[in-house]
């Protein structure tokens, strides 16, 4: 069977449906969300879209009246990336040599800072240039995290603590950016804004770090 039939088959023929397992394939489909590369428009978005049309359209072959509402759209949601660029600005390819082995990265790295670098470079839809410098600077980030979470750890009530009934001007606003910070994230992800979620965080950071971690300003938060 060719590649891109069978990949676009996959939410059907993973249960065996039409012929069996309806409750089962009804609980998964539509997928909420899915995501794949530019060049997977003619690919696989548009064989999972394809199939599904000629199964469950209004003419498909398996229609029933007991098809789903959703049908024949095998998705609610869907993120088309752009291509990973290398240093030189060309498409990454191994033809080209240009091709950065993930293993170095993580080994030099963590897989954290790999993982922080593509969120925060650019929005998903865009080409992303993959750079040394953009992957250290994730690493700088990450490490700076670490450090004010250690730095605070200690000082910081536990969780289900019982609040004062006042906070200080510092524990105010420290408070104040974490719960806009949490409500702004949260906004960004669920809109697939996953490099302005990066940015709020960063922006939290930069607060938290400009307090000095000592036991009397964090003792309210």
């Amino acid at each position: 069977i060719d590649c891109w039939y069978d990949s676009g088959a996959m939410p059907f023929a993973q249960w065996g449906f039409p012929h069996r397992n309806r409750d089962a394939f009804e609980s998964q489909f539509p997928a909420d969300f899915i995501s794949e590369a530019l060049d997977q428009t003619r690919g696989w978005f548009y064989g999972l879209t394809a199939i599904a049309t000629m199964l469950f359209g209004s003419k498909g072959v398996a229609r029933d009246d007991g098809a789903a509402a959703e049908y024949p759209i095998p998705f609610r949601n869907c993120i088309v990336l752009g291509l990973l660029m290398g240093e030189d600005g060309l498409k990454m390819s191994k033809s080209k040599k240009n091709v950065v082995d993930p293993s170095d990265v993580i080994d030099a790295f963590g897989a954290d800072t790999a993982r922080w670098f593509i969120l925060s470079d650019s929005p998903p839809e865009r080409d992303m240039e993959w750079t040394d410098a953009g992957v250290q600077g994730a690493f700088r980030f990450i490490n700076r995290v670490a450090r004010l979470v250690e730095a605070t750890v200690a000082i910081v009530p536990q969780a289900g603590a019982i609040p004062p009934p006042t906070f200080d001007s510092v524990s105010h606003a420290l408070r104040s950016a974490a719960h806009q910070a949490v409500r702004d994230t949260t906004n960004d992800i669920e809109a697939f804004h996953f490099n302005k979620a990066v940015a709020r965080l960063y922006q939290l950071t930069n607060t938290i770090a400009a307090f000095e971690p000592n036991p009397e300003k964090y003792a309210q938060l």
